[in-house]
């Protein structure tokens, strides 16, 4: 639930063996713009003393509540050290204030451990199972924003999560490389040029048709879509490429592998194509502008 910040400005804090005060401030997280600390003034219960709450130890503010529940008791609270609130709270600070209130859990690094552990046991699990890890990781994704949790804004982490994409993509198709043991030649590789230089394409013309008919995107919008969509996916067709250099050498799996590997070379023109479309509509004469 989504409440202003005024609305909860002057609600009571309940300390689980007591009240702690009122709420006075918010302090933000200056990266995604959460809430990251509440300033809350204990009145008589400590001469009019302000201190900072993390807003990771409190409960569920709700609209009607007449105070928010904090796992926290009046002695962590009384134990906390003197901050100034009108001043941005620094790393020092932080770190002396969970050491009173207990350390906030680090998902980030518990996300990475959780990932790094199925992408390394799950693969030996599902070889035998027409399931691979990627379709666990989208359906994993779907459950994710279907049972709520979807409320989380991407937005918010655009540049962790640009970082992230980019770090992925790069040691994906580096491993795609890594695998293909063929010497390169012309004739050699030819099953990659007729995917490279005529699936391709086909596909890039067939998604941007559905996008423009059924989807009724408009045309830049339509073949930026397709110039997203066209390439195949290194990671997800991971399951289907060729094994470490010496093992797996079938033709489709080496065309699959060595052709995931390339086609996001292929797919930007299209990609840029479809941003002067979107910008200035589809006649090529306005494209490079005046």
């Amino acid at each position: 639930m989504l409440l202003k910040t005024s609305t909860l400005t002057g609600c009571a804090i309940q300390a689980t063996d007591g009240e702690i005060g009122t709420v006075s401030d918010f302090l933000f997280d200056d990266m995604n713009w959460s809430i990251r600390w509440l300033a809350v003034d204990t009145g008589s219960w400590l001469s009019g003393r302000t201190v900072l709450l993390p807003a990771s130890r409190l409960g569920e503010a709700r609209s009607g509540l007449s105070a928010i529940p904090a796992d926290l008791a009046q002695e962590q609270v009384k134990n906390s050290p003197d901050v100034d609130t009108h001043q941005p709270v620094s790393r020092q600070m932080e770190t002396s204030l969970y050491a009173v209130y207990g350390s906030e859990p680090n998902w980030a690094t518990i996300a990475l451990a959780v990932i790094g552990l199925a992408v390394a046991w799950m693969p030996l699990w599902l070889h035998r199972l027409l399931i691979s890890l990627p379709m666990i990781a989208a359906a994993a994704g779907l459950t994710f924003f279907a049972t709520g949790r979807g409320e989380v804004s991407l937005v918010d982490y655009r540049q962790a999560g640009e970082i992230v994409t980019q770090v992925a993509l790069i040691v994906s198709v580096m491993g795609a490389g890594l695998k293909i043991d063929r010497r390169f030649a012309i004739r050699t590789w030819a099953s990659v040029w007729r995917l490279l230089g005529l699936v391709m394409p086909l596909s890039v013309a067939g998604i941007a048709v559905c996008a423009m008919g059924p989807l009724d995107l408009p045309p830049g919008y339509a073949v930026l879509l397709a110039g997203i969509l066209a390439p195949t996916d290194p990671v997800l067709a991971s399951s289907v490429q060729v094994g470490p250099p010496g093992v797996g050498r079938g033709k489709v799996r080496f065309a699959l592998t060595a052709e995931a590997g390339l086609n996001d070379g292929l797919a930007f023109p299209f990609v840029t194509l479809g941003l002067p479309i979107i910008q200035n509509g589809p006649d090529p004469s306005r494209w490079l502008g005046k």
